[in-house]
């Protein structure tokens, strides 16, 4: 259900059924919504701004996009994603953002990217998240360069179980996530983890065009706000292809998705110029670890602590063993006889 101004929209149906105070709904999408409605301009930002690699219009990933924020109309979170919107400034995120944040009103949120990246004290109480009870549609939006997904902190909030919160000096208390997260930066934050636990839960929605260096429409805000009632209906429209298809995402995100996740990969490039893989050897693990570290540090690269290293490791199969002295090996692993730092 959806509750705009003129009713409550059934989204399975697509019905609009009168206001009922027995529901108790307290959020509204300050929208009148008509089943005939048409976004014309809509539409042709669309195709300006989800465009291929080539400068090609991507209708795959606009249908895509259809569905993911269709989706996103529902309390539904089964599909346990998040949202990634890449792409560097000019090139219409701010604008399609507005325009979805303008016919959810109540429903959608904008939170501070803080709520979904590493801090320096976890401890700290994030009132943020209270925030987001019954909300639907929440949009980060991040600027700098480096930071580091709170890969536990998403994990939880996209789950699907209930999460505790609490306002500042409040108690805590339960809830259930309704709320899909689209994060908007012009850098993809940093992942530190290799499981699939975080890496399954991403999509990718490319912003290719550089509106900078095209011919602006200066009044495209408001030319998308006349076409409220328009944007609404494609949204639902975007929910019944959902319902029917899952989001089932084009190769070219899940592409991005692998590529993010190889460049992510704070192990990759050390196993691959430093190391060997066979078996019946092994190497000392203090010896490996800090064999990393100057590597790191030589690309200018953030490092992993000990434990994080170990349990990298042990995640691409090798295993640890106990040696004379007490030290510790990783076995079927070892350094080139060639490798210096």
């Amino acid at each position: 259900m959806l509750n705009v101004n003129n009713g409550i929209i059934d989204l399975k149906t697509g019905n609009l059924l009168p206001h009922d105070p027995s529901k108790y709904i307290t959020k509204i999408a300050p929208v009148d919504y008509y089943p005939n409605a048409k976004a014309d301009r809509w539409e042709k930002f669309l195709k300006e701004v989800f465009i291929n690699k080539l400068g090609e219009t991507d209708y795959e990933l606009i249908h895509f996009v259809q569905k993911a924020i269709g989706y996103s109309l529902s309390a539904n979170t089964s599909e346990e994603v998040l949202f990634f919107l890449i792409g560097n400034g000019g090139n219409g995120k701010s604008k399609f953002i507005e325009a979805i944040q303008d016919i959810l009103g109540g429903y959608a949120k904008q939170t501070n990217p803080e709520t979904f990246i590493t801090k320096q004290y976890e401890n700290t109480i994030n009132s943020d998240i209270a925030r987001l009870n019954k909300t639907r549609f929440v949009v980060a939006v991040e600027s700098e360069k480096g930071k580091v997904l709170a890969e536990a902190q998403v994990k939880q909030l996209t789950g699907g179980d209930k999460v505790t919160a609490r306002f500042l000096r409040k108690e805590y208390f339960e809830f259930k996530p309704e709320f899909k997260i689209f994060f908007s930066s012009n850098y993809k934050p940093v992942i530190l983890g290799n499981d699939e636990g975080i890496w399954r839960r991403l999509r990718i929605i490319p912003f290719n065009m550089n509106l900078e260096t095209e011919k602006k429409d200066r009044n495209l805000s408001d030319k998308l706000r006349s076409e409220q009632q328009g944007i609404l209906k494609w949204a639902v429209d975007g929910f019944k292809l959902w319902k029917q298809e899952g989001l089932n995402e084009p190769e070219s995100i899940m592409q991005e998705v692998n590529k993010y996740r190889e460049d992510m990969d704070p192990l990759k490039q050390f196993l691959d110029e430093m190391c060997s893989i066979a078996n019946l050897v092994n190497v000392e693990i203090k010896v490996l670890y800090e064999q990393y570290k100057s590597f790191r540090a030589t690309n200018n690269e953030s490092v992993l602590t000990k434990t994080e290293f170990i349990a990298s490791l042990e995640e691409r199969g090798f295993k640890k063993k106990v040696g004379a002295k007490n030290k510790r090996f990783m076995v079927g692993l070892t350094l080139n006889t060639n490798t210096t730092i």
